[in-house]
């Protein structure tokens, strides 16, 4: 999901202080990572069952991830509506990438009615292509699409890759929005087709293995 960012402002720092500072950021970066991504199998064990469609892309995707490594953790809930740009086509992709996010532990996985600074909720209409399995869906702009929470912070415009799996109606992606998400994992399930005014659930066991992203390792 696309990284937010605030600007920031540093002051004169005495030499001391910058040796100092220098010496604790070496500490940190070679002690901790700046992230570490949850699992494939926890993000999958929290969305609801797959929906059976017609076709293997066309519809709506959810997935559903805990950045338990930010202060405070936030959760970030990604739906992608997906529709072929034209009935002639089988590759081209259209539709949207919308993020609520907000502030929360590991049980506050449902999204509060309201919001505070910080959360909202980022509409993104978007573009793409299928090729042979493979997903590749990129944001054109964005726009703060909760009324009454308004969002004016600046936010990197995601970028999901990956490839679907028919028989469980999945793909786990990795977003490159081009700021601080780089190879970011998050995984999608289809819960709505396209063509159909609800979801219909399948009955599916999902085994495949788990990937890990790569690592980023900073001392921010």
């Amino acid at each position: 999901m696309g990284m937010r960012y605030v600007k920031s402002h540093r002051g004169r720092s005495t030499l001391l202080r910058v040796g100092f500072v220098a010496g604790l950021g070496l500490v940190v970066l070679t002690t901790f990572p700046r992230e570490t991504p949850a699992s494939v199998e926890e993000q999958r064990a929290r969305l609801p069952p797959p929906a059976q469609c017609t076709n293997d892309i066309e519809g709506t995707w959810l997935g559903l991830r805990w950045s338990s490594h930010r202060r405070p953790p936030e959760w970030y809930k990604v739906t992608l509506e997906v529709r072929y740009a034209s009935p002639e086509s089988k590759t081209d992709l259209t539709g949207s990438i919308n993020v609520r996010f907000w502030k929360g532990g590991a049980e506050a996985q449902t999204p509060p009615s309201g919001c505070r600074y910080g959360e909202g909720l980022i509409y993104q209409p978007a573009k793409g292509k299928i090729i042979d399995g493979n997903i590749d869906f990129e944001a054109l702009s964005w726009q703060s699409a909760m009324p009454g929470c308004e969002y004016t912070a600046g936010y990197y415009l995601d970028h999901y890759t990956g490839r679907i799996d028919p028989q469980i109606l999945e793909f786990q992606a990795v977003n490159n929005d081009g700021g601080l998400a780089v190879n970011e994992p998050t995984v999608f399930r289809r819960i709505k087709c396209a063509d159909v005014p609800g979801p219909t659930a399948m009955d599916v066991k999902v085994t495949p293995p788990s990937f890990t992203p790569r690592k980023k390792w900073s001392c921010h």
